[in-house]
């Protein structure tokens, strides 16, 4: 029922009222006069933290400057979520093409750094070049198998 929520969220276009919109308070309101912040999002949660970012500036998001470091565990990035945040057809809520990389660069003064660590080789290579597109600094390992 999660990872369903969760999807529904990073396909959508605009901030949900029932996952988006509540976290995007909650995390304005722990950041609020702080810098230099790590958003650290595992799993399924990737996909909202990728949508944060990316957040318009009408709609509640990552405040500019507040987000110095993004860490994505294992993260799960459905193909839906890839195509509407990350791809270069994405389309905003206001209709105009826009990726993370262009929203980032007209509405952040900083892109975060990008630390990713993936399940597997495979997840790494399929997912790492169009995130590094929206974030171009960081670095990215596989997780070791226990």
């Amino acid at each position: 029922a999660a990872a369903a929520a969760l999807d529904a969220e990073g396909a959508s276009a605009a901030l949900t009222k029932s996952i988006g919109k509540p976290v995007a308070r909650a995390l304005e309101k722990l950041t609020a006069g702080v810098s230099d912040v790590t958003l650290v999002a595992a799993g399924g949660c990737a996909q909202l933290a990728v949508k944060l970012l990316r957040a318009a500036d009408g709609e509640h998001g990552i405040k500019a400057g507040a987000l110095s470091r993004l860490l994505l565990l294992q993260p799960r990035l459905p193909a839906a979520c890839v195509n509407r945040h990350l791809s270069g057809a994405a389309a905003a809520p206001g209709g105009a093409a826009t990726t993370l990389a262009n929203t980032l660069a007209t509405s952040r003064l900083d892109t975060p750094r990008l630390d990713a660590v993936f399940e597997s080789e495979e997840a790494l290579s399929r997912r790492l070049p169009v995130l590094r597109g929206a974030c171009p600094s960081g670095r990215a390992a596989v997780a070791p198998k226990e």
